[in-house]
């Protein structure tokens, strides 16, 4: 598996919130980063805060981690996992939260397996 990007959620011009579509099964990675590129942020004050959760099944969610908020385009935020079987159940998804007046950001969340069983 190594090394490839593995986009959880790219969104062009997104102006609410919402949860990515497919989890990701991360049962076979030990080790994994996760990046939020935010490339454009468009309105009033708008800001979006990006939160990863897990599942053991991949029907009841867990808060895993929460980015902090981004406010402004070009930003780029990692979160990294070691000894994942310990510590986030097999699925990981993302949901964010986007807030301001007409607010437009275009993101991808992704994960870098490091390395795998």
């Amino acid at each position: 598996m190594g090394n490839q990007n593995l986009i959880l959620t790219s969104q062009t011009g997104a102006t609410a919130s919402g949860t990515s579509s497919v989890p990701l099964n991360v049962s076979q990675m030990t080790e994994i980063a996760c990046f939020l590129k935010v490339s454009s942020v468009a309105g009033t004050s708008p800001s979006i805060t990006v939160t990863l959760q897990d599942s053991a099944d991949g029907i009841n969610w867990a808060n895993a981690y929460t980015f902090p908020a981004v406010t402004s385009g070009s930003t780029v935020l990692r979160a990294s996992w070691a000894n994942l079987g310990q510590c986030i159940g097999h699925y990981l998804q993302a949901s964010w939260t986007i807030t301001g007046t007409s607010p437009s950001i275009s993101f991808s969340v992704s994960v870098v397996p490091v390395s795998t069983e």
